[in-house]
């Protein structure tokens, strides 16, 4: 396994992909970080929030067979970095709408976002092991996972010092 992992983090295209995926899990992790900061700014109740939380993957199941027509036209490498860019952008938007169908409509931009910087990472890994003889699908899966604890350690981290949010 360190074996694995030494090739894996030692190889610059596998490393890439990780950072993607890492960063992926790192925006997710924050942002279920404040999920109950939503719940309260609209004064939610737990029918409601759930439905609102369904935005986000609602968008992502529209998006994926679409982000495959993105990654045709694009080319995998930018659907990874634009989705990612849109991403970044699209997370930071529900804390900070100012209505409940603002903030739907965020959720549902962040989920197509999602949805093709996946589809198209994804893509990226598979060229990889094809073409380099690699086995990297797991760890970089895994680094979704780990981006995911930092994102929740820094955000909850952040609330528990009372920071504003956005």
């Amino acid at each position: 396994m360190t074996a694995h992992l030494r090739t894996y983090f030692s190889h610059p295209r596998s490393l890439a992909v990780g950072g993607v995926f890492a960063s992926i899990g790192f925006l997710f992790g924050n942002w279920v970080t404040l999920i109950p900061y939503m719940k309260a700014k609209f004064a939610l109740d737990d029918a409601q929030l759930g439905l609102l939380l369904l935005s986000l993957p609602f968008a992502s199941t529209l998006t994926n067979p679409v982000a495959t027509l993105i990654i045709s036209r694009f080319g995998m490498r930018n659907a990874t970095i634009y989705g990612l860019l849109t991403m970044t952008l699209a997370y930071a938007l529900p804390v900070n709408m100012p209505y409940l169908w603002l903030t739907v409509l965020a959720l549902m931009l962040a989920g197509a976002a999602l949805a093709t910087t996946n589809v198209a990472v994804n893509t990226c890994v598979h060229s990889i092991e094809q073409h380099e003889k690699l086995s990297i699908m797991s760890t970089s899966h895994g680094m979704f996972s780990v981006g995911g604890m930092f994102g929740a350690a820094f955000a909850s981290t952040l609330v528990g010092l009372h920071t504003p949010v956005l």
